[in-house]
């Protein structure tokens, strides 16, 4: 599946410590695009009970990016982390369809910038 990567995103939720820590390889900047800088409730497994996410934007990651992504996602789920798919095809399929969401307990802050920038001085 090609998905076209569409303009750069203008929001962004910032990894914090623990949020680096297990995406830190995706996300090596610490910036995950998102589709909304309000957090919303949504169960992550049918066993879990409601969490407060933030809707990850997958039309502004990259191809390489996403590769990393889907590969991450397929090695936790084989590592018994409670996900119902487990190759990387079924996670590709998996999140076109339903989208992906960022716990906010690995966030440290959302921020809504017309230029994203690695520091500032």
């Amino acid at each position: 599946m090609t998905q076209e990567v569409k303009e750069e995103p203008t929001q962004w939720a910032v990894l914090n410590t623990k949020g680096k820590r297990g995406w830190g390889e995706v996300f090596s900047d610490g910036f995950v695009p998102i589709m909304d800088l309000a957090p919303i409730k949504a169960q992550l497994s049918l066993a879990s009970a409601r969490e407060t996410v933030y809707r990850v934007d997958l039309q502004a990651i990259d191809a390489s990016t996403l590769e990393v992504l889907y590969l991450k996602i397929a090695e936790k789920a084989g590592a018994g982390y409670g996900c119902l798919v487990s190759t990387r095809g079924e996670v590709e399929k998996a999140l076109a369809e339903e989208g992906l969401a960022l716990r906010a307990s690995l966030v440290e802050y959302t921020v809504k910038a017309i230029e994203k920038v690695g520091a500032i001085l």
